[in-house]
């Protein structure tokens, strides 16, 4: 898989970037903490996620999946507690 970018992005005053480069679904999948990119397309398709379909693909702005996060952060850590059945 080809790296990603790390040029800054060409920025005009205090404005949105001028043109950023669009991640396909397993690069935003992967930016999104690595859940599936089939999950990942359900909720594009759904409109959970902020996505844009070009053509029969559907692609993704890094800068907008970081506010959806942000949005959708409570700031609390999960925690995982496992349950043994006692034999």
């Amino acid at each position: 898989m080809p790296e990603i970018s790390r040029k800054p992005v060409q920025r005009v005053g205090n404005s949105s970037p001028l043109l950023e480069p669009l991640l396909d679904d397993e690069r935003a999948a992967q930016f999104l903490g690595g859940i599936h990119h089939k999950t990942l397309q359900r909720m594009a398709r759904d409109g959970e996620v902020p996505a844009y379909r070009v053509g029969r693909f559907w692609r993704y702005r890094a800068s907008e999946l970081n506010d959806w996060l942000r949005l959708k952060s409570t700031g609390r850590i999960a925690r995982v507690v496992s349950i043994k059945e006692k034999p």
